[in-house]
């Protein structure tokens, strides 16, 4: 699961070259993107700018979007579960298979119940 984008305008700086590399291999890929927005609208143009930069990417698994760890969690489960349903509805108009990836930290900062029916991604890291 490679970072593509993340905000309105940014790109992961490896993301080209490690897509092209991977292309070479029999490994799918995947893509995901750090999501900053903070109203629903945000959320909205961040997975069509999402889209634009990963359509030209042959990207085999869903598409993703992570919740940034600078996100405002004090707005709540409900805010934050609504930011990622505009997100995802946005990705599956596009005839893509939308995916939420969460840290384990964030787990426990949503609300289940509005996100229903979309696959979830839960990454956990352990420092050595």
């Amino acid at each position: 699961m490679l970072r593509a984008t993340y905000g309105l305008s940014g790109i992961d700086g490896q993301f080209f070259e490690n897509t092209s590399n991977l292309s070479k291999t029999n490994l799918k890929i995947g893509a995901y993107h750090e999501c900053f927005a903070q109203s629903i609208q945000e959320a909205i143009n961040e997975a069509k700018y999402f889209l634009k930069v990963v359509k030209s990417q042959k990207i085999s698994y869903p598409l993703a979007v992570k919740i940034s760890n600078e996100f405002d969690i004090e707005m709540g489960k409900d805010f934050t579960s609504d930011i990622l349903a505009a997100f995802c509805n946005v990705i599956s108009e596009n005839n893509y298979t939308p995916l939420i990836y969460l840290s384990k930290n964030m787990f426990e900062h949503v609300n289940f119940e509005k996100i229903k029916g979309i696959k979830i991604f839960l990454g956990h890291f352990i420092s050595a």
